[in-house]
């Protein structure tokens, strides 16, 4: 039997769904009628007689009491199936409770992959609504934000502000830079100098846990000696009380990027464990991580990348494998630790998440320690084409390592190119200026066609910025299934 390979498209407007199979800085002036007008873009202020135009502002957003204040913005068609040359038009609607609301002016700045200038303008927003029409000519996304200001141009403040985009031609958006030749080969060395340190238990403390029916240990977990930023992996391991022997699915998580205490996840009938990507104490105030973030780790992610051997993300991936290592050995039947022998076996699910650079983390992992492994469910994955983010016209990361050759052997898009097990991009925000929406897509279009895949675009949302009320979401499924 020959499989398939077919990629699907799912459309979810809040609940709403459709489906079908998809194979510098200007500010530019007002027109007479109002309109903002620049080569590619067109910024337009509705007429109270437009008929499109399905109500009127009930309320002025700087004069309302509600509680949410906040944009629902929406494209005329799917947000990531537009063809090159293909009009893309954009309604962004402001609201205070249920209600249209009105302010006196909306700004808006539109970013494109197509090397053009950030564009910025404003428009009248007494009718509550704005709409642009603009296009891309080449492979890529636009970035809109739109912003509720006051008469002065101002931004209003409690004013939750639209932050999305749309694609074009995204099936064909390809890395800029190609992977090293012998990525494989330095990475399989470096696997060799972990080979010859067992992941043992060095301390598991009981502390205190988010859900009576589990129990949380803060764990340290054998390192290799000879390294640069600490000998042993720290993390919370949440384990359900009176589990049964074979019971139990693995997971293990990994934190975005900072320094601080790692979390703690309990998950029914999972093992879980959250896994610190530094070396260092659990449990301690802010002082202590705020010590290490202004000392030995400031600029951890950008200050040692000159070559591929001193770059931070190294030994973190390392430490990353040795987690996954741990767990295999102590919850299998043979486990060294009577508290978890036997609670899980090979036939049921280990599990790698994350969100941001944990995302990189659990995509390294799972390519260069494959075994076991059920599936990857990821969130943003950072780290995606470093090399060509914000190169050729592309849309820039506001928080990206300053790229340097050695870090091609860290890119997520190679990494990704060699995951085996499925993969769940859960959250692609298509106004995310960190986890670029271009990056990320990269990353998808990378993946290895024999396996499953799942990504979802998600309106109005960004790396840190996330919707309120309801919002576009546009499903992408790689399916492999027997023909």
């Amino acid at each position: 039997m020959r499989k398939q390979n077919r990629t699907t498209c799912e459309w979810s407007r809040g609940e709403r769904e459709c489906h079908h199979v998809v194979g510098g800085e200007f500010t530019d002036k007002p027109d007479n009628d109002g309109s903002i007008v620049s080569s590619e873009t067109t910024a337009e202020n509705p007429s109270k007689d437009d008929e499109k135009q399905e109500e009127l502002p009930k309320v002025d957003i700087e004069k309302s009491n509600a509680t949410q204040k906040y944009f629902v913005g929406t494209t005329d068609k799917n947000a990531v199936s537009y063809q090159l040359g293909e009009e893309i038009r954009f309604t962004v609607r402001l609201y205070a409770g249920a209600e249209l609301a009105s302010c006196a002016k909306f700004k808006y700045v539109l970013k494109a992959d197509d090397g053009r200038d950030v564009e910025t303008g404003y428009a009248d927003g007494q009718l509550g609504m704005f709409k642009l029409t603009t296009k891309l000519d080449v492979p890529g996304f636009v970035n809109l934000q739109v912003i509720a200001c006051d008469g002065d141009g101002n931004e209003i403040n409690g004013v939750n502000y639209f932050k999305g985009g749309a694609g074009a031609d995204i099936s064909n958006i390809q890395k800029a830079k190609t992977e090293p030749e012998d990525f494989d080969a330095f990475w399989q060395g470096q696997l060799k100098k972990l080979n010859d340190t067992a992941p043992d238990l060095l301390e598991a403390r009981e502390v205190d846990s988010p859900d009576a029916a589990f129990t949380v240990y803060a764990v340290k977990i054998r390192f290799r000696k000879r390294n640069t930023w600490g000998n042993y992996v720290a993390g919370y391991l949440s384990v359900p009380k009176n589990a049964q022997l074979g019971s139990l699915s693995l997971q293990v998580g990994y934190m975005g990027a900072g320094i601080f205490d790692a979390g703690k996840s309990c998950n029914q009938g999972t093992a879980t464990l959250i896994v610190s990507a530094h070396c260092l104490e659990l449990g301690q105030d802010s002082t202590y991580y705020g010590g290490l973030m202004n000392g030995t780790l400031r600029s951890y992610f950008d200050a040692h990348n000159a070559t591929r051997e001193t770059v931070y993300f190294r030994e973190m991936i390392l430490r990353d494998i040795q987690a996954v290592r741990f767990m295999r050995r102590y919850f299998s039947t043979d486990g060294a630790d009577e508290r978890f022998r036997g609670l899980w076996n090979a036939e049921r699910e280990l599990t790698l998440t994350g969100g941001s650079q944990g995302g990189f983390q659990a995509v390294a992992v799972a390519a260069l320690e494959p075994n076991d492994i059920s599936m990857i469910h990821i969130d943003y994955p950072w780290l995606c084409d470093i090399g060509g983010c914000g190169t050729d016209g592309r849309i820039a990361s506001t928080f990206m390592p300053t790229y340097t050759p050695a870090l091609e052997y860290y890119d997520t898009v190679n990494f990704g190119k060699r995951l085996s097990c499925p993969v769940i991009i859960g959250i692609e925000g298509l106004g995310d200026d960190i986890a670029t929406t271009t990056g990320v897509t990269i990353f998808w279009n990378n993946l290895n066609p024999s396996i499953t895949r799942q990504i979802t675009y998600v309106q109005n949302q960004s790396h840190s910025h996330f919707p309120i009320g309801e919002t576009d979401k546009f499903t992408l499924y790689g399916i492999v299934s027997p023909n």
